[in-house]
């Protein structure tokens, strides 16, 4: 957790649309394979996988739409740069315990 951390955004900081969806199909996944601590990411790696089955069923019912298909098609092609990641992964080693401490009273505390 970095509280001077900044963010800036390519496209809008709200999302909507088709490129927006497609980059949060791919990037969400990606980025918290690079950056979650290994402690929490073998606690929560299910509910990242639930968390993203939902969001494909979600729009495999809603296949007819383009922002729908985009997210479905930044899921797959997340799942090809994951070997990438990993990689980016092992070479940054950032587990301190404050982090942890905050990532675990965060949302993802609702999951076992």
């Amino acid at each position: 957790f970095v509280p001077t951390a900044v963010v800036y955004h390519r496209l809008s900081a709200s999302g909507g649309g088709v490129l927006a969806s497609y980059y949060c199909g791919r990037n969400m996944p990606l980025v918290w394979v690079k950056n979650m601590p290994t402690p929490l990411a073998r606690r929560y790696w299910p509910a990242l996988l639930l968390s993203q089955l939902r969001f494909a069923l979600h729009s495999l019912r809603h296949i007819r739409e383009p922002a729908a298909r985009a997210r479905l098609r930044g899921q797959f092609d997340g799942l090809r740069a994951l070997p990438r990641f990993l990689a980016r992964r092992a070479a940054k080693v950032h587990e301190t315990a404050t982090f942890i401490a905050a990532v675990d009273r965060s949302s993802y505390a609702r999951f076992p």
